[in-house]
């Protein structure tokens, strides 16, 4: 419009485009699975024929066994070992893992194998837990021999690591004979039906011997007391086993021994014996001994106390002075031993030595089995005569394996 003769004029044009679209994508395929017997489409006979031989249902049909069906065979598998510690190494059992495989035949009748690990990093709760579709016998060709449906194959191993040196601890022996174990010998393992299984070390054979103890106390750090052990039986390869030594002393001869072979042999009694030496310790200016007791046979795993033998009850005993003769100790005659001389001192001086007074008295203890009496005698046996060496100025035996002389002048 205008206004007082002037003229103007605004114009607005508004415009909305709006679209509308619609994707949609359909596809079909149609799969074909090539059949040893092909199925015509009218199915003619078809029936008949599965009707006559049920086992014609396979030359037309096909079994899907689904993993989560309900049929299925479980299994369920705890380790049981004393882990090794690694502060003490001694401590516990020295097992590097332990594995387990559990096999089940496919359609095809080859073994399919699922397995597992335990170690000992797993919590103490750990365990193992596994699952397959069962099959009926008909469904498997060419099954394993013996093979039932709900029966598995199972393969335990037991890995050992390597056991401590004796450096390591003096008061543990470990043993290990055999590596790798097999708990379920043979190609295929152990054909079993059982659903809680056990991987356990204990069936590899073990001699489990501790705590070790001295029947003694030993008085003074020159005593010492050395034991030999040694299992009965044969390793793997044929060879005897190897002896082991403790050694006691009288500043630790109260903390305990232990010993343990791993032998790798399910059928192992733990069967040993085990031979004591003690040993006295002389000084540049007294004589000292030792003497070493029989073998004794003991057996089964758990503590023992061993029987230290006394000078009487030894096989052998020997000085510790160079030179001095060894011997082995003679058996106990029923009869009264023939008499000793006793034995004197010849001092430096010149004065003579005062005469020692006889004693009646019986042999006892050692007296009596190396034979000697403290009752004077007009001469020695002949069996223990020692003669004089030259330049030592002449001299008695107080008994086999020590004696006296006088020093020259």
């Amino acid at each position: 419009g205008g206004f007082l003769g002037f003229g103007g004029g605004v114009a607005f044009k508004l415009r909305v485009d709006m679209t509308h679209l619609h994707l949609a994508y359909d596809e079909r395929k149609e799969m074909a699975y090539l059949q040893d017997y092909p199925i015509s489409g009218q199915l003619e006979g078809m029936y008949d024929e599965i009707k006559a031989d049920p086992s014609a249902e396979k030359k037309y049909f096909t079994t899907l066994y689904l993993d989560d069906w309900e049929r299925k065979v479980s299994r369920v598998v705890k380790p049981v070992v004393n882990w090794p510690d690694p502060g003490q190494k001694w401590a516990g059992e020295p097992v590097a893992f332990l594995s387990c495989q559990v096999g089940y035949p496919n359609t095809d009748g080859a073994i399919q194998w699922d397995g597992h690990v335990f170690q000992r990093t797993d919590p103490p709760e750990a365990g193992w837990n596994t699952a397959m579709a069962m099959k009926k016998a008909t469904d498997v060709t060419n099954a394993p021999s013996g093979w039932k449906p709900d029966q598995t194959f199972i393969k335990r191993q037991v890995h050992f690591t390597e056991p401590p040196s004796e450096l390591e601890n003096p008061f543990v022996r470990i043993a290990v004979e055999k590596n790798v174990v097999d708990l379920d010998p043979g190609e295929n393992g152990t054909l079993t039906s059982d659903l809680n299984l056990e991987v356990r070390v204990d069936n590899v054979g073990a001699l489990n011997v501790g705590p070790i103890f001295l029947n003694v106390d030993l008085e003074n750090t020159k005593q010492v007391v050395e034991v030999t052990f040694q299992a009965e039986g044969k390793t793997a390869d044929g060879n005897d086993r190897p002896p082991v030594k403790f050694s006691w002393k009288f500043e630790d001869q109260a903390e305990p021994r232990f010993w343990m072979i791993f032998t790798g042999q399910p059928d192992f009694i733990p069967r040993y014996k085990y031979q004591v030496r003690v040993i006295v310790k002389g000084s540049l200016f007294t004589k000292g001994m030792e003497w070493t007791g029989p073998w004794v046979d003991a057996a089964a795993n758990g503590p023992i106390m061993v029987s230290v033998p006394t000078q009487e009850e030894a096989v052998s005993t020997k000085s510790l002075v160079p030179g001095a003769p060894s011997y082995a100790l003679p058996a106990a005659q029923p009869s009264a031993p023939p008499a000793r001389p006793t034995t004197r001192r010849t001092p430096v001086s010149a004065a003579p030595p005062a005469q020692p007074r006889a004693r009646e008295a019986q042999p006892t203890g050692a007296n009596r089995i190396l034979g000697w009496s403290p009752v004077p005698s007009s001469r020695p046996p002949a069996s223990r005569a020692v003669p004089a060496a030259p330049g030592n100025g002449g001299g008695t035996e107080m008994f086999s394996g020590f004696s006296e002389h006088a020093p020259s002048s």
